[in-house]
């Protein structure tokens, strides 16, 4: 018997569902997000409170859909809000940047901030919540961003030269990746080298072996100890 206490009734029938009370006019809602065309397609008579609520769901859908596959033109991308919560508004930022270096060919974070009026000072703070070893001017901050968007950088060089934490790198790292990928293609991507550097280990490759062939495909060097953990870690795991 299905919960509503009906044999014959799908397994997600409402019918037991107590009214709420709360009239609902299908007028104000058949506009969004094509939901006249969804109600036609789907044969979904919107006086029913049952077929409302399976046109919502519907609805909502196409818009998630919609939304995760819509880019927009990038004079057209709103600036960021601020918020007095400082992580809510750091997240945004961060955000902002991030969406703008992806989508489009933003080469520098020093091009994105304008349109997203925000300043270096916060962008900074947010990419490391107010925990910068050090604050850049912009020349300074374009320096360090030249050393990241080098080919083959030496992350421990420019964690050096600029005063910055292996944390702050690897964040840093992260973000200008799309760029990287734009200019060189996609032997920087380290999702890439992550996948192979599974592959290799996984094969039973030596793991001097796998050091050197990752280094020399792609400019980034592991240590024995980080191929050892990870040959323990997943022992036993088939390719």
């Amino acid at each position: 018997m299905k919960n509503c206490g009906h044999d014959d009734h799908s397994e997600y029938c409402l019918c037991d569902v107590g009214l709420l009370g709360v009239r609902v006019d299908p007028n104000a809602v058949r506009g969004m997000w094509m939901g006249d065309r969804v109600a036609e397609i789907r044969d979904y008579d919107l006086t029913d409170r049952r077929h409302i609520i399976e046109w919502l769901a519907d609805v909502t859908m196409l818009h998630d859909a919609m939304r995760a596959n819509y880019v927009p033109n990038i004079e057209d991308v709103p600036p960021v809000q601020f918020n007095e919560n400082s992580l809510v508004y750091w997240k945004a930022i961060r955000d902002g940047v991030a969406a703008l270096i992806r989508n489009y060919p933003v080469n520098s974070v020093l091009d994105a901030l304008p349109k997203l009026q925000v300043s270096l000072t916060d962008f900074l703070a947010a990419m490391t919540t107010n925990k910068i070893e050090r604050w850049f001017t912009d020349d300074e901050y374009r320096a360090f961003e030249a050393d990241m968007l080098l080919q083959k950088p030496n992350y421990a060089e420019i964690s050096r030269r600029h005063g910055l934490g292996r944390n702050t790198i690897r964040s840093f790292r992260a973000l200008l990746e799309p760029a990287v990928v734009r200019l060189y293609g996609t032997g920087n991507n380290m999702r890439l080298v992550k996948r192979e550097f599974h592959d290799l280990i996984m094969s039973g490759r030596p793991a001097d072996e796998i050091i050197q062939e990752i280094k020399d495909k792609y400019g980034v060097t592991y240590s024995r100890s980080s191929v050892y953990n990870y040959r323990n870690q997943h022992r036993g795991q088939k390719q």
